[in-house]
């Protein structure tokens, strides 16, 4: 009766060695593994610094941004220095600003704010006189010959690329700015010869009575090389 309970024992205490064994010897390969790479870090070992390379390295040691402009600092070197002059840093969001505290090694501390970015602003943003530019030649031009007008001004996208007609479609999107209608310059021509025959002056802007030359801004010389390239087709 004994020996029968303990014969479907005999396989599984069989089974169970076997997988000892394979983690066994896997875990001796890996030793033999990294005693391998340590040999051979031993020997590519590299010299040992003269004194002038050494005097050089405590030098950059007491100027952290002698260090990190140097020729040969690469993005790892300087991912090392941070982590070894600084010890934490604490962010906190309040309203609009982040406000941060940067914790070095030896107890200083400093303190830094910056503004937030609002939404849909960053570092790839296209430059301030776009916006106003894109969106006077949207009363003037559709968005293929405002492309290939800010591409004559010499103008690009916040990353430094040239502007095709879907990137001005996106930009318009972005900023709220309406799509051109085909006849609106048209309907606006009427317009201004209606109340030119009227006889107030279409050159007028604002209350004053001040009249304004389009030429003088970007917007307007943008404007009137686009009528030129317009009639020009």
């Amino acid at each position: 009766m004994r020996s029968a309970n303990m014969t479907p024992s005999i396989p599984t205490n069989r089974l169970v060695a076997g997988e000892l064994e394979r983690r066994w010897n896997a875990a001796l390969a890996v030793v033999r593994e990294r005693e391998a790479e340590l040999d051979a870090l031993e020997t590519k070992k590299p010299e040992a610094l003269s004194e002038a390379e050494r005097q050089e390295l405590l030098d950059m040691g007491a100027d952290l941004e002698r260090a990190w402009h140097h020729a040969n600092a690469t993005s790892v070197t300087r991912k090392r220095i941070i982590r070894t002059v600084v010890r934490e840093i604490v962010v906190r969001v309040e309203n609009d600003r982040i406000e941060m505290v940067v914790h070095w090694q030896g107890g200083d501390h400093t303190t830094l704010s910056v503004k937030k970015n609002k939404l849909g602003h960053h570092r790839w943003g296209a430059a301030p006189e776009i916006e106003p530019l894109i969106r006077a030649l949207a009363r003037q031009l559709p968005d293929k010959a405002i492309a290939a007008l800010l591409n004559r001004l010499g103008k690009t996208t916040g990353r430094q690329n040239g502007w095709t007609q879907s990137r001005v479609c996106t930009f318009r999107s972005q900023h709220n700015i309406a799509v051109y209608r085909h006849g609106e310059r048209a309907a606006r021509g009427a317009r201004r010869v209606h109340l030119a025959g009227s006889g107030r002056e279409a050159g007028r802007a604002g209350n004053d009575g001040a009249s304004h030359d389009p030429r003088r801004s970007s917007a307007g010389r943008a404007i009137l090389q686009g009528h030129a390239l317009g009639h020009s087709r």
